[in-house]
C-alpha cells in the first residue's frame, strides 16, 4: 500500500491510498465418506484505492467524506476452519466492496465525545458464516450485496473518574441480482447470519 496526505489551509486534509493484494491458499481436505483426500488451490490478485477528505469545523469538531474500493482477504479460520465445528473452505474468495462514508465527530478532551457515521456499501463475494451440515459451520461467499447503515459512538465524563459510553449500529444489507432462477425469490432478502441492529452501553471508572 502507498498513501499520500495533503493539507489545504490547515483545515482541509486529503488522503489518497492505493493498495495491491496477492493471495494464495493451498490445502487438503479429508473426504470422510470415501476415505480420500481432496487438494484445493486458489490464488489471485486484487487492487484497491481509497479517497478521504476531512474538514475541521473548529478545534473540537470535524466532517469526514470518504470512498473506498476495498478488498478484504479471508481470515485464517475462514479458510482453514477451527478444527472443531467450523469447516475449512480453501476456495473462498476475498471480499470486494465499494464503500461511501459521511461522518461527523465532536470531542472535548475529558468532557464528551460524539461520533456518527453513515455509509453505503455494495459488495461482491461477501464472506458470511453459514450452516454447512447439522453440526458444522463454514464461511462462504455471497455474490451480490448492497445496503446502507448508520453507526454512532458517544461518551460522557460524568465525573473525572466516571465515564458513560454507548455505541450502536444499524445496517440494512440485502441480496440483489440473483441469477439462479430457483433463488430469485431471495432478491431483497437480508444477508443471513448478519445482525442488522446492535449496540451496547458501558459505565466504567478509573483512578
Amino acid at each position: 500500500a502507498v498513501g499520500f496526505e495533503t493539507k489545504f489551509k490547515e483545515r482541509l486534509t486529503n488522503n489518497l491510498v492505493f493498495k495491491y493484494f496477492n493471495f494464495k491458499t493451498y490445502g487438503t481436505d479429508a473426504l470422510f465418506a470415501s476415505a480420500k483426500e481432496e487438494l484445493t488451490q486458489n490464488s489471485g490478485n486484487r487492487f484497491g484505492f481509497a479517497e478521504a477528505l476531512k474538514f475541521d469545523l473548529n478545534a473540537h469538531s470535524l466532517l469526514r467524506l470518504s470512498g473506498e474500493y476495498a478488498t478484504r482477504l479471508p481470515e485464517n479460520t475462514e479458510v482453514f476452519g477451527d478444527g472443531q465445528f467450523e469447516m475449512s473452505n480453501f476456495s473462498i474468495q476475498p471480499e470486494q466492496s465499494l464503500n461511501i462514508n459521511i461522518g461527523y465527530r465532536t470531542q472535548h478532551f475529558q468532557k464528551y465525545l460524539f461520533d456518527v457515521n453513515t455509509f453505503f456499501r455494495r459488495a461482491k463475494d461477501l464472506i458470511v458464516q453459514v450452516p454447512a451440515s447439522v453440526i458444522f459451520l463454514q464461511h462462504q461467499n455471497v455474490d451480490n450485496v448492497k445496503g446502507f447503515g448508520i453507526e454512532a459512538d458517544a461518551s460522557l465524563n460524568l465525573k473525572k473518574w466516571l465515564i458513560l459510553s454507548a455505541i450502536f449500529t444499524y445496517q440494512d444489507l440485502r441480496l440483489f441480482d440473483i441469477e439462479d432462477p430457483n433463488a430469485r425469490f431471495l432478491n431483497r432478502s437480508r444477508v443471513r447470519n448478519t445482525p442488522y441492529f446492535f449496540g451496547g452501553i458501558n459505565l466504567r471508572s478509573r483512578h
